[in-house]
This record gives C-alpha cells, sequence and structure tokens, in this order.
C-alpha cells in the first residue's frame, strides 16, 4: 500500500509542469488516512499552487516588461525618424524650392502677358499649366513622401508594392544629402517586382542604413555610396555598399544586438540595426551583412508578393 502511494506521488512529480499559470488539483482522488504520505500530497499541492501564482505573477511582469520594451523601441525609432526627416530638412527645401521656381515662372509670364495686353493662344496657356501641373504634382509627392517618413508604423498592414517605385520615392532627398557631403551616390535599378512589405516601415529600415552608410564614409578620401535591386528567387534584394572602413570581424556578430554601436558617444543610440533587423524579420524578410564582401554590404531582403 505505501509503495502503491508512493508510485502516484512520483508519476504526479514527474508530469508536473513547473511553468504552468493554472492551478491544478495533482491528487483528486484524496486520502483518508491522516499519515506522512497524506501529509506530503497536501504539501505538493500547496507547492503547486504557488508555483502557479508565481508563474501567473512572472508572466504579468513579463508583459509589462516587453509592452515598455516595446515602447522604448517605438521612441527610439521616431527619434531616429524625426531626427533623420531634420537632416533632410536641406534637401527637401531645395527639392520643393524647384517646382515652386516653375509655378511662380510661369504665372509671372502668364501675367506679364496679359498685362501688356499680347494676345496669348491657348496652346501657349494649355504649355504653361500642364508645367504648372507637373510641379504641384512633385510639391504633393515630396509631402507624401515626408509623411511616409515621420509617420508612426504600429498600426501599418503588409502591402504589396513596386519595388522600384518604392525605392525611388525613398531615395529622392538622399541625392542632395549626398552631394552636399561629397558622397558619390549611385542606385542600380536592376531588377523590379511586386514586394509583399510595410511601405512606411520599409522606407524607414532603408533610411536608417544609409544614413549609417553616410557616417561610415564620412572618414574616408573616397566617398560613395551604391544601392543594387537584384532577384534573390523567393525574394527581392537592396543591396547597399559602401566605402567605408568596414565592420571588424570581432564587431560582425554584434552588430546587431539591441544598444550595440561603434558610433562616438552622442552619436548613435545602437538600437537602429537591431529595430530594422527585427522590422525586417516581421515582414517576413531579413537584413544581413554580407561578411564575403570586400566592402562595407547590408541586404534587405524583401518577401515576393
Amino acid at each position: 500500500m505505501i509503495t502503491n502511494d508512493l508510485v502516484k506521488v512520483s508519476n504526479v512529480l514527474k508530469n508536473l509542469n513547473l511553468t504552468s499559470t493554472e492551478e491544478k488539483t495533482l491528487f483528486p482522488q484524496k486520502r483518508k488516512a491522516d499519515d506522512e504520505i497524506t501529509t506530503l500530497q497536501n504539501q505538493l499541492e500547496a507547492m503547486s499552487r504557488r508555483l502557479a501564482n508565481i508563474n501567473k505573477e512572472n508572466k504579468e511582469l513579463l508583459e509589462v516588461a516587453n509592452a515598455e520594451k516595446l515602447l522604448q523601441e517605438s521612441k527610439a525609432l521616431n527619434a531616429a525618424r524625426l531626427a533623420s526627416l531634420g537632416e533632410m530638412a536641406a534637401g527637401i527645401a531645395h527639392e520643393i524650392n524647384n517646382p515652386l521656381t516653375i509655378i511662380k515662372g510661369n504665372i509671372h509670364a502668364m501675367g506679364k502677358r496679359l498685362k501688356s495686353g499680347n494676345e496669348i493662344n491657348e496652346e501657349q496657356f494649355i504649355q504653361s499649366f500642364q508645367k504648372v501641373d507637373v510641379a504641384i504634382d512633385r510639391i504633393t509627392k515630396i509631402i507624401r513622401n515626408m509623411k511616409k517618413i515621420s509617420r508612426d508604423t504600429s498600426e501599418e498592414v503588409l502591402n504589396n508594392i513596386q519595388l522600384e517605385e518604392l525605392v525611388k520615392d525613398t531615395l529622392e532627398y538622399y541625392k542632395e544629402k549626398f552631394r552636399k557631403n561629397d558622397v558619390q551616390f549611385q542606385v542600380f535599378y536592376n531588377y523590379d517586382c511586386l514586394v509583399n512589405v510595410r511601405e512606411v516601415e520599409l522606407c524607414q529600415v532603408l533610411i536608417n542604413i544609409l544614413n549609417n552608410a553616410n557616417d561610415a564614409v564620412s572618414t574616408v578620401p573616397k566617398k560613395w555610396i551604391n544601392v543594387h535591386l537584384e532577384d534573390g528567387g523567393d525574394f527581392a534584394l537592396i543591396k547597399v555598399s559602401d566605402s567605408g572602413p568596414g565592420v571588424s570581424s570581432e564587431n560582425i556578430e554584434k552588430i546587431f544586438n539591441p544598444f550595440y554601436t561603434t558610433k562616438e558617444v552622442g552619436k548613435g543610440t545602437g538600437l537602429g540595426l537591431s529595430i530594422s533587423k527585427d522590422a525586417m524579420e516581421q515582414m517576413g524578410g531579413d537584413l544581413s551583412l554580407e561578411t564575403d564582401s570586400e566592402v562595407t554590404s547590408f541586404t534587405l531582403k524583401l518577401k515576393k508578393a
């Protein structure tokens, strides 16, 4: 009889889930005897309940910690996004100024002709207004892209987006930024397809990689950054290469770790690559560093539609 009860206790202990948050009855059939085995069963029942309560508390604490982590990451990403927007302000002003000059020039020319009493034919009107219309579309596109960069992506859903168009829109402002920094910037549109991504989030990841590339080439005499669009089978690839000093072998394994940064104090949070990689993985893709490349080269892997 003693062996029977001990085997039951042993089996309960073998099957006891130490991570469960549910309070379960371990011994449904209570012993009527008031002896050491009954005491042991009661103590195991009490231990199981305490474990369930501790696991429940730990789960709640973990959920709070994860929520706080996501909040802090979101704040860091928003700060990085706004910093990028500030850095691009000069480029944006330059981009908007050009179409505004076209609009003003055409309106001024037409107004001057009207005031002078010169005859204006229909073709001249159409040509002038077509130029104004194109310039307005250009400004609208610039503002739309600014909204993309600064927008919160927490509620964004996956959509099928044309890869080449998305990259062109994202890189529009960097031409001016790189020109000011004497960086030779080239984009090679060797491949195009529909990709299934969160458009705004992908734009922000690409901007982060470009900002890192811009920082990397700032210390070398020959500054260049290249972007290649390529076919990667089931995935589309965006490769960003630069002439920077590269990533040392001891840092290769660490660069995607949260809070790890090789930048000077005050110049980087170390969250950029960690958040960017996580964002790419959540979209069904990936972000990686080409370890066998002669130059620094990051690859964004995008899931095809």
